[in-house]
């Protein structure tokens, strides 16, 4: 049983293809990070080459998808990591129709991290509902999925990875 817990961002494909859309001005009163990251998950997700795979609490990988999925993770990345690293807990909500799942970090001093999977959705309850997770282990598998997406969307769409909203993204993952 694959019990431990696995979130990556894999690139199935040895050269992605470049983003032939041109990126859209984005409202400064309506626009913020979260909609560089959708753009950017859209991107990957045409490419063809890029896949979201979740991991954990049951025998066989979470219907996950880039488009949807990946950005809904990636913009709570950062506080996640920032509360990793303060060793306090936190969530990370997979809350898109379809997977509706929860993953509660409790970090205590201790050098391991306790994630606890809740289901909102009536048809699946995970196999194992709570795991253990050495906190350096965790730190690098956040900080991965972060440096992966991003080094994916630099083939992709250099105008995206360089924008000015993703920047305080960017700084807070590092």
């Amino acid at each position: 049983m694959r019990d431990l817990l696995s979130l990556k961002v894999v690139q199935t494909i040895a050269a992605l293809p470049r983003s032939k859309e041109e990126i859209r001005a984005y409202d400064p009163e309506l626009d913020d990070v979260t909609s560089v990251i959708a753009d950017a998950c859209e991107v990957l997700a045409e490419s063809g080459g890029v896949e979201f795979v979740v991991s954990g609490f049951v025998d066989e990988p979470w219907p996950v998808d880039v488009r949807t999925d990946l950005s809904v993770v990636l913009e709570q990345l950062p506080a996640a990591l920032t509360r990793l690293r303060a060793r306090k807990n936190f969530d990370i909500n997979f809350y898109e129709q379809g997977i509706e799942r929860e993953l509660m970090f409790r970090v205590s001093n201790e050098p391991i991290v306790t994630v606890t999977c809740v289901s909102w959705d009536a048809t699946w309850s995970p196999a194992v509902e709570t795991v253990v997770v050495a906190r350096d282990d965790l730190e690098l598998m956040l900080f991965t999925l972060g440096t992966d997406f991003l080094t994916m969307l630099r083939m992709t769409s250099l105008e995206l990875v360089e924008h000015e909203l993703l920047k305080p993204w960017i700084q807070a993952v590092g």
